[in-house]
């Protein structure tokens, strides 16, 4: 199983509020743990009352019931992503109906999955000397940034890059540095990403020279995800003659 990441709930006789939780109220002391697996497709639940129930909401819609359980802890799958979980422990007099998630108190105690945090990608400009023919052989060295690293392996990151005409004067050519694109994925943990681009030296003398790079199509676990966005899309290369007249 994929690393875990743990959401922890502990139910008191007051009404307590957690991140990705809904809000409830119960008569009797439970301790209840759940662990969404990184991919989404399967929780661990203890609890220091007997689990008696588990219900699975799935994003597919699908609703995967366990019914007469009798452990303190066990995993449960899915063949999709969860987005809910239901459970009843032993303890679910006077659970408030003021939940996150669309089921009722009838269910147990419902916790909805932890969703992928906000995030803004930049880059930001390079610049580098031309160099020498055979010499010397230089790269811009581009740096994409996330204000905040990658939590899990279904928040992966990616989004896609290009060189492009620059718009600032005077403009490197197509005989100043490599054209390239691609993709560049932020994985678990991961937070900055580089893009080196080759400048192509030569012996003329010329003025410094000028291109771009630019991001576009950001998406999260595969999808786009309006809370992760492009700060700046786009970033300036300047290729600095280093080429004397004599």
């Amino acid at each position: 199983m994929n690393t875990l990441m743990k959401i922890s709930l502990l139910t008191l006789a007051c009404t307590m509020s957690f991140a990705n939780t809904p809000v409830y109220a119960n008569s009797c002391d439970s301790d209840l743990t759940v662990e969404f697996s990184d991919d989404g497709t399967s929780v661990i639940a203890s609890s220091n009352k007997k689990l008696s129930n588990v219900v699975l909401f799935t994003e597919d819609g699908t609703e995967i019931k366990f019914d007469n359980l009798k452990s303190y802890e066990d995993e449960f799958f899915a063949d999709d992503k969860i987005v809910e979980v239901c459970i009843k422990s032993g303890c679910e007099k006077g659970i408030s109906e003021s939940l996150i998630g669309k089921h009722n108190s009838g269910y147990g105690e419902c916790i909805l999955a932890p969703s992928c945090p906000a995030n803004a990608i930049s880059i930001t400009d390079a610049s580098e000397l031309e160099g020498t023919p055979f010499k010397y052989e230089s790269t811009l060295e581009f740096s994409v940034n996330l204000t905040e690293a990658v939590t899990s392996d279904k928040c992966e990151i990616t989004v896609d890059f290009s060189t492009v005409d620059s718009l600032v004067a005077p403009l490197a050519s197509a005989d100043d540095y490599v054209s390239d694109s691609g993709v560049i994925t932020f994985t678990k943990g991961e937070s900055t990403k580089n893009i080196s681009i080759a400048i192509i030296a030569d012996s003329d003398t010329e003025l410094t020279e000028f291109m771009n790079i630019q991001l576009s199509n950001v998406l999260v676990g595969g999808e786009v995800n309006e809370e992760t966005v492009l700060s700046n899309s786009s970033a300036v290369g300047k290729i600095i003659n280093d080429d004397i007249e004599f």
